[in-house]
């Protein structure tokens, strides 16, 4: 799960920038980053196509968002904001052509099942054209909605966290002020969920041992007498007290002492497993 939160979440901070909204400059981001303490190590403008997607320039792409994309006029590349593997259900991307802005069919040159910008801020996918693709969406319908989306990551994420409580004082930070998808938030998310994962499943494992224990106990008990009455003619065949001994032992390890560490042994495999798949 945490895992997955940092896949999903590459920047520490990320949030956008309408044309009617009141955003903070990029003086008072650092502004704020003194009073918090942190240093900012990356701080970027994403301008961005809204268009059911986010669809960005390939030069942007490639200046900030650390891609290496070479496209084309009428291709593009395909971000899908998730992977495969991720322990949920998804389908792959397979369309050859898409459409975007209502006319411009694009041919799909590249399909990249990651996240690209935090996943809780975009939509499934994210488009990346060329710079004159992407100039030309804009110049041909000037009713196209565009908007920026702001990425910041500090040297560290407890600065970046430190660095949003700041910004918070002056700001809304939910949904009707600075729409905010930070890393900080979705890993403490996650790792809260992880710990409840593996608490619930310990203590079912112990409900299950206890119940093992119990059952096992009242077998033993139903068949003692059947037992004494076994060990007594054992007794008059001439069999020692030290050779009965050595079978109630015995017999006790095998009905009692090795099932219950069996159990024990495989609780202890089922949650390491729960611990490396959360974390």
């Amino acid at each position: 799960m945490v895992r997955n939160a940092l896949n999903d979440n590459p920047f520490h901070i990320a949030y956008i920038e309408c044309e009617d909204g009141e955003y903070p400059s990029e003086k008072d981001l650092i502004a704020y980053a003194e009073k918090a303490g942190a240093v900012i190590d990356k701080n970027a403008a994403i301008p961005t196509i809204l268009d059911g997607c986010f669809i960005i320039s390939q030069n942007v792409a490639n200046g900030n968002l650390g891609t290496d994309c070479n496209i084309e006029d009428g291709e593009c590349v395909v971000y899908t904001q998730y992977d495969l593997h991720d322990g949920y259900p998804h389908d792959e991307f397979s369309r050859d052509k898409l459409m975007v802005n209502g006319s411009d069919e694009l041919s799909v040159k590249e399909v990249n099942y990651s996240s690209l910008i935090n996943n809780g801020l975009t939509p499934q996918n994210i488009i990346i054209v060329s710079e004159d693709e992407f100039d030309g969406i804009i110049q041909r319908d000037a009713s196209v909605r565009t908007a920026v989306i702001r990425v910041i990551n500090c040297e560290t994420v407890s600065q970046s966290e430190a660095l949003y409580h700041e910004i918070a004082k002056d700001y809304d930070m939910g949904l009707d002020g600075l729409f905010v998808s930070t890393q900080f938030i979705d890993m403490k998310t996650s790792d809260q969920s992880g710990k409840f994962l593996i608490l619930v499943s310990t203590v079912m494992n112990m409900l299950l041992l206890f119940l093992n224990v119990v059952m096992i106990f009242f077998k033993v008990q139903s068949n003692r007498e059947r037992n004494e009455r076994e060990y007594a003619l054992l007794w008059k065949l001439g069999i020692n007290d030290a050779e009965i001994d050595k079978t109630r032992k015995t017999e006790t390890a095998i009905v009692f002492i090795i099932p219950s560490f069996v159990a024990v042994c495989i609780g202890a495999i089922m949650t390491i497993g729960l611990i490396k798949i959360s974390f």
